[in-house]
């Protein structure tokens, strides 16, 4: 609860405010609140990389209820969201401890996106609506555009290499390094898709998976 409350305030607290990450105060919208909403989702999707305390059978389909939830919102609300929600699943069937977890997520979330299909069509819609806006923005950044997002965010990258590399002298587990770098790759990558100036809450995310394995 010491770590986890407080991470939920921030993500709530990401959630309540109109504006977007890394505007100033004064530039309040709501104005693509779906990327606010996609990096809430997110993060609390990841922390799920650590295990149960004390696992237990009846733990099984509530945990991977809710991993299927935040992704199937993810994939309806933005697919790059979605898309890394669903490769991070893949990440944790390499687990012993989650891996019927993210397995049973995985088919839920793929009946649940039939069942969309069977009873509103919407499935087949969404993706022509994401290939057309495709064609007009989310296109691949230059190089200069990843050196500037780097540096911006240089210290919180320094504090999350610090964190995460304590943990993973503790544990030894290369799943780990996976882990963490993934959470530093993909959060860099969400940024620059959604030409967001600061603002990866994957990283906090890792910081929390890394101070409770601490």
């Amino acid at each position: 609860p010491v770590i986890a409350l407080p991470f939920a305030a921030f993500l709530l607290l990401i959630v309540a405010a109109p504006m977007n990450l890394g505007e100033g105060v004064t530039s309040l919208s709501f104005a693509m609140f779906y990327n606010r909403l996609g990096w809430v989702l997110l993060a609390t999707l990841l922390v799920m990389a650590l295990p149960p305390k004390r696992p237990a059978p009846r733990q099984l389909w509530p945990d991977a209820l809710s991993a299927a939830i935040l992704v199937g919102a993810m994939l309806y609300l933005k697919i790059s969201y979605g898309l890394v929600g669903l490769a991070f699943l893949a990440i944790l069937l390499t687990a012993p401890a989650q891996r019927a977890i993210a397995a049973l997520s995985l088919a839920i979330t793929a009946a649940a996106i039939l069942v969309v299909e069977a009873v509103w069509g919407s499935s087949a819609a969404h993706l022509a609506d994401i290939a057309l806006a495709g064609q007009v923005s989310g296109g691949l950044r230059s190089l200069e555009d990843l050196t500037a997002a780097l540096l911006r965010h240089l210290g919180d990258y320094a504090l999350f290499a610090l964190v995460a590399g304590l943990a993973v002298r503790r544990t030894r587990s290369m799943r780990d390094v996976v882990v963490y770098a993934f959470c530093a790759a993909s959060g860099l990558a969400l940024l620059l898709q959604n030409s967001q100036p600061w603002g990866i809450v994957t990283l906090q995310a890792g910081a929390v998976i890394a101070a409770e394995t601490l």
